[in-house]
């Protein structure tokens, strides 16, 4: 209990500051923000992330923006993803047991059967930089 009373005492400012329950936005390209569909289709991101992501924009160079890959992702995207890395993992280490294969597994993507990741629950934002005209991610 000590433990838990120590992290909340640390967060507690964060913790005011969230919102119950989130708000949830989707991402608009008209905000100068692109979406790559060719991993993802939902466009649901939490306002406070995504206005975060759009002050953020505010600082860089004119001809660059942001590209946002994913952001809300369901248990069952998160499963899919989640066997698949398991089966590759599987097949690069034969030998190795159940076990091991899903903390290494756990090194690439989370469990769904564990805490999962902050993409259930529209928190987390895989992004990158991009030519704000063309869409082209930098390298």
């Amino acid at each position: 209990m000590q433990l838990i009373k120590t992290i909340v005492e640390d967060y507690e400012p964060a913790l005011r500051e969230t919102e119950t329950p989130p708000r949830i936005t989707m991402i608009d390209e008209a905000d100068g923000v692109y979406f790559n569909e060719a991993l993802a289709s939902d466009r649901l991101i939490r306002a406070e992330v995504y206005e975060r992501i759009l002050r953020a924009r505010a600082y860089l160079p004119t001809d660059v923006t942001f590209m946002i890959y994913e952001a809300y992702r369901p248990v069952s995207r998160q499963r899919e993803l989640w066997n698949a890395v398991f089966k590759r993992l599987q097949g690069e280490y034969p030998n190795d047991g159940v076990e091991i294969i899903r903390e290494r597994a756990k090194e690439w993507v989370s469990d769904p059967d564990g805490v999962g990741s902050g993409h259930l629950f529209a928190a987390a934002v895989d992004i990158t930089l991009c030519d704000a005209d063309h869409a082209t991610p930098l390298d």
